[in-house]
């Protein structure tokens, strides 16, 4: 069993030990006091703040401090040791500067039931403060960590994070303890993880989702741990976090439309065109794409395989060889600004050019396999895929992007250049439909579009992606035309993120522009046709009072752009919703409105990692709300305050500090 534990100190006589120390105190003193002044005199020193930290025996640990001249600094403990190569030392001295020295924690002088306490003491221009306080861990104290199998997590191994699914595990100590410093981009199964004494208790650890951190493999470092601390900080074990990424044949598919067949591509390759029917080949076209035809793959390290399939003279089904460029008139654009492969595939399809007596028409089929899947049928692809005439059923309803037949359009009918997806958790389709409104024609001459879509049920926050590059977009109400709030959309590349929050229940309309004027769309979402919070007016998530009952100050979803945009955070942090309190007071009780606090974490706004704010912010003892406390300047910066309700709802809020 791991123990929170250092091994007492044996075999040294304690007269040894104290004169020993006092000869380390007399060199501090007079080592110090041997030094000339000479050059501090024209410097005051500027001491850094005092930080504290809780160790084991046997870590290291890096310490961090400034100073603004030369400096010795000095451990109290003999069991906190500078380490310098090989080298280890009590005393350590240098000039002025951004300073990091090694501590290395040792068990000498552990006894069971104490806890030890080493003060690192910094001296400049004659004076000396305190500047650490380095706790050990209690040798008495034990806790253990399981895997999901029962067996026991040793130093140096990891914890697993799961995939859509809590990676189980246990927990089990001889005092009271909690699961803190959890990684932002981990989501710990029901918000906290508290543990009595000798009680064994379960938990899990599954990722957040964003757009494309769970495809890629994580592997364990100091900066992913889980920390398991008592409540008065005297032990705690950190363990390492590793994600293993999905399943290698794992994969998810987004399709232009959730009908598979019914597209009709032009003749030139221009325009694609999508009929509305569940069963192929009989709807009629009503919505239309330019240029390409995007898509979205999210496998193992974006790492798949796309296969073109055609139709042959007698009917049958060919897998082309696109190894060989007289054969391939199918292709797909699938790299980011960077050169990267990102899961978003945009298909191109050549010029149709019907030679004389030919078909004046041809069936194209585009399929994607992950790459664990297609390596295990490449040497029978043919065979494994397609049976005479027809996708074998598995792989058209997994695999199966689209069917399309290209020939003469005949003319009518609006561009199509959006689609869209639910931006949380399983990047669902949202409708994107041709605006028909009588007005169309006017917002056509107004901005200059080539063609309005409309998102008439969209969700919260949505992703969508443009047929081009975005140069230029604006977003506007579509009551009056008025200027939209910054927040609301947040372009990047070919796709854009929409936060219809920010939007606060209002209709808007975003004007896309790209490289040409043929390169200009209008998109309409009807934000008012929201369930939650409809009618209008944006969904009341936290109420603000002062501890003697006064509404204070005003909160608001966030419309804010400093951090990403609220689609980003939102979408990056597992979020249902973002607010923000830019006048906040000293001291607030902030309350969920439809349900009781379950946990908090607390974020700083430069990547989001989580941070340790003490007793400034608590949960009130009914857990209606939480206390922010901001009094004594201990948080000094703008945070995001992330409180998951009962409902494992999680609301972000973000508290200016001026």
């Amino acid at each position: 069993m791991k123990k929170l534990s250092l091994k007492p100190l044996g075999g040294i006589c304690m007269k040894t030990l104290c004169k020993s120390l006092l000869f380390i105190g007399l060199l501090t003193t007079f080592g110090l006091s041997a030094c000339s002044d000479d050059d501090d005199d024209a410097v005051t020193p500027i001491f850094p703040e005092k930080q504290n930290l809780i160790c084991n025996a046997g870590d290291t640990r890096e310490f961090t401090f400034t100073a603004n001249t030369n400096w010795s600094l000095a451990s109290s403990a003999i069991w906190c040791k500078f380490k310098t190569d090989d080298m280890e030392e009590f005393i350590m001295s240098g000039t002025a500067g951004t300073q990091t020295v090694t501590l290395l924690i040792t068990d000498d002088n552990q006894k069971v039931g104490n806890t030890s306490v080493a003060k690192l003491e910094l001296t400049m221009g004659g004076q000396t403060i305190v500047i650490g306080e380095i706790t050990r861990s209690l040798v008495d104290y034990e806790l253990t960590i399981y895997d999901k199998d029962g067996n026991e997590i040793s130093d140096g191994e990891a914890l697993n994070v799961g995939y859509r699914e809590f990676a189980k595990f246990s927990v089990k100590a001889n005092f009271r303890f909690a699961a803190t410093n959890l990684p932002g981009w981990v989501d710990l199964e029901g918000g906290a993880m508290v543990g009595a004494v000798n009680q064994q208790v379960k938990g899990g650890l599954k990722i957040i989702e964003n757009e494309s951190r769970e495809k890629y493999p994580v592997g364990a470092d100091e900066g992913n741990v889980i920390t398991f601390s008592d409540d008065e900080g005297r032990a705690f074990r950190s363990v390492k976090l590793s994600y293993e990424g999905m399943a290698p044949g794992a994969m998810e598919l987004t399709r232009p439309s959730t009908n598979q067949y019914d597209w009709v591509v032009s003749l030139d390759g221009k325009t694609f065109t999508h009929g509305g029917s569940s069963t192929a080949g009989t709807g009629s076209s009503n919505t239309t794409f330019r240029n390409r035809l995007p898509f979205t793959v999210k496998t193992l390290k974006d790492d798949y395989e796309v296969v073109f399939v055609e139709k042959g003279w007698d009917g049958n089904l060919w897998v082309i060889d696109q190894s060989n460029p007289y054969e391939l008139w199918m292709s797909y654009e699938d790299k980011n600004a960077e050169g990267k492969k990102d899961g978003h595939i945009k298909l191109t399809v050549n010029e149709y050019v019907p030679e004389y007596g030919a078909s004046k028409e041809r069936t194209g089929y585009v399929l994607v396999f992950s790459r664990a899947e297609y390596e295990s049928i490449k040497d029978d692809l043919q065979e494994t895929i397609i049976n005479g005439e027809e996708i074998v059923y598995k792989y058209s309803e997994a695999n199966l992007v689209l069917q399309f037949t290209q020939k003469e359009i005949k003319s009518g009918g609006d561009a199509q250049f959006f689609s869209a997806q639910n931006a949380i958790g399983n990047m669902e389709s949202i409708e994107c439909s041709t605006y028909m409104g009588e007005d169309a024609s006017y917002y056509k001459s107004e901005y200059g579009v080539q063609g309005i879509s409309e998102i008439k049920e969209p969700t919260k926050n949505i992703f969508v992606t443009v047929t081009f590059e975005i140069y230029d977009a604006k977003c506007y109400y579509l009551d009056n035309a008025g200027d939209a709030p910054n927040g609301i959309i947040s372009p990047s590349g070919n796709t854009m993120s929409v936060s219809t929050t920010v939007a606060g229940g209002r209709d808007i309309f975003i004007v896309v522009s790209g490289e040409t004027a043929n390169d200009k769309a209008m998109l309409i979402v009807r934000a008012s046709n929201i369930t939650e919070g409809g009618g209008g007016e944006a969904e009341t998530v936290f109420t603000v009072m002062d501890p003697t009952g006064t509404s204070q100050p005003v909160c608001k979803p966030y419309a804010g752009v400093d951090y990403g945009g609220a689609s980003w955070i939102i979408g990056e942090l597992g979020l249902t919703d973002l607010f923000e309190i830019t006048e906040p007071s000293t001291s607030m009780n902030i309350y969920l409105a439809t349900s009781k606090v379950s946990s908090y974490t607390c974020h700083e706004t430069d990547n989001f990692s989580t941070i340790n704010v003490g007793d400034n912010i608590v949960i009130l003892d009914d857990k209606d709300g939480v206390n922010v406390w901001l009094g004594d300047n201990s948080i000094a910066k703008p945070i995001l305050l992330v409180i998951t309700g009962e409902d494992n709802q999680k609301h972000g809020l973000f508290i200016s500090i001026k």
